[in-house]
């Protein structure tokens, strides 16, 4: 029997200004990149709602500030509305 499994894909978001966000991420990204999952990190200063076409990843949001302007303007420009994340962008 044999059969191929497709790699995980997990996405972190990282909204940070001091930094601290984007370390937090870089130690989640050492600690699950594996044979079996592929993980990004990505700063989501310059990104927009095309940054979820991936219907098949997951998607994690790291911020380490009390407001995310990078998940405004992700919410704000989007139409198709997307489940508000548990972080500091809900708020």
């Amino acid at each position: 029997l044999h059969y191929s499994v497709r790699r995980m894909k997990i996405n972190i978001l990282v909204g940070t200004m001091t930094g601290t966000a984007q370390m937090c991420a870089q130690e989640m990204e050492l600690a699950l990149d594996g044979d079996d999952i592929q993980v990004a990190t990505l700063l989501m200063d310059k990104l927009d709602p095309s940054v979820f076409a991936d219907r098949e990843a997951l998607y994690l949001v790291c911020t380490s500030t009390g407001t995310c302007m990078a998940c405004a303007s992700l919410r704000s420009s989007s139409t198709e509305m997307l489940p508000r994340p548990a972080s500091s962008c809900a708020r």
